[in-house]
């Protein structure tokens, strides 16, 4: 179980993290439908893609409630991984949601970076010390 605040506050962003990822990837399963699919390969792919995304935040945020070490490098890596897909929503202005967007993505992935960093400095502390 989680005892830090640290361990709390990264499960609690892992968490909604999750929720972003499924409400999007539900969004790529309904927008064909009102919309025109040019590739639907690609989109075939890019939801199995963000499903297994999705599972994966899900699966890490599960291991840092039950107090799992193993958990914390895969969520650290998708966090710097969206750290880079922030910079480029921010510095490319693709749209003009991406910059709103890409600006609560980055604080969301530093957050939660940070948090981790701080889980993991505390769980390489010694349990008990022996004299």
């Amino acid at each position: 179980m989680i005892n830090t605040f640290a361990g709390k506050t990264a499960y609690r962003l892992l968490l909604l993290e999750t929720l972003i990822s499924l409400v999007w990837t539900i969004y790529l399963i309904v927008a064909p439908i009102f919309s025109e699919v040019t590739s639907p390969v690609g989109l075939v792919l890019d939801v199995l893609y963000y499903v297994i995304f999705t599972l994966a935040l899900w699966f890490c945020a599960r291991g840092f409630k039950n107090g799992k070490r193993y958990v914390q490098a895969p969520a650290l890596l998708i966090n710097l991984i969206l750290l880079g897909v922030s910079y480029f929503m921010i510095v490319e202005k693709v749209l003009w949601l991406s910059l709103p967007i890409g600006f609560f993505l980055a604080a969301l992935s530093l957050a939660l970076v940070i948090s981790i960093f701080l889980v993991i400095k505390d769980s390489n502390k010694p349990k008990n010390s022996i004299n």
